[in-house]
């Protein structure tokens, strides 16, 4: 049985660091990578903005991603189901997964923004760790993977 924190299978085929198909958005699965992608831009003073989410992305998390775009040079949003953020009446298990909307949603803002020219940057990468990848010692809590 797949975790409800883990990567779903869609990104799997892509390698870390690899790009969403039909964009120029990178993905992202393990912090190291994503700091060897970010370094270069820190030395060439390129701001970076990170728009963290849960997934099951609307309206509000669109709003964000496009004020990001506006003032930075990157936009990187995350998609974490974060168990820390569940108590332990809360059923993580009920949390909703929509990986492919998500996906779909953050490629159409994309192409909006390269589409609008009052942006900074667009989106540059997702950022999509695993549970283990977060907390690399063990969640500090009830089991939920």
């Amino acid at each position: 049985m797949a975790s409800r924190c883990s990567p779903p299978a869609s990104p799997s085929s892509i390698p870390d660091g690899g790009k969403l198909r039909a964009s120029s958005i990178r993905i992202f699965e393990k912090v190291s990578t994503l700091r060897r992608w970010r370094q270069p831009l820190l030395l060439d003073r390129r701001s970076v903005a990170l728009v963290p989410t849960m997934g099951a992305l609307h309206e509000g998390h669109l709003s964000l991603i496009r004020t990001a775009a506006r003032e930075n040079h990157h936009v990187v949003v995350s998609v974490f189901v974060n168990p820390a953020q569940f108590g332990v009446s809360e059923d993580l298990a009920s949390y909703p997964v929509s990986w492919d909307a998500d996906v779909e949603a953050l490629i159409k803002l994309d192409r909006e923004l390269a589409d609008d020219g009052n942006n900074l940057g667009r989106i540059s990468a997702l950022f999509h760790p695993s549970t283990g990848e977060m907390y690399p010692s063990g969640f500090p809590g009830p089991g939920v993977d």
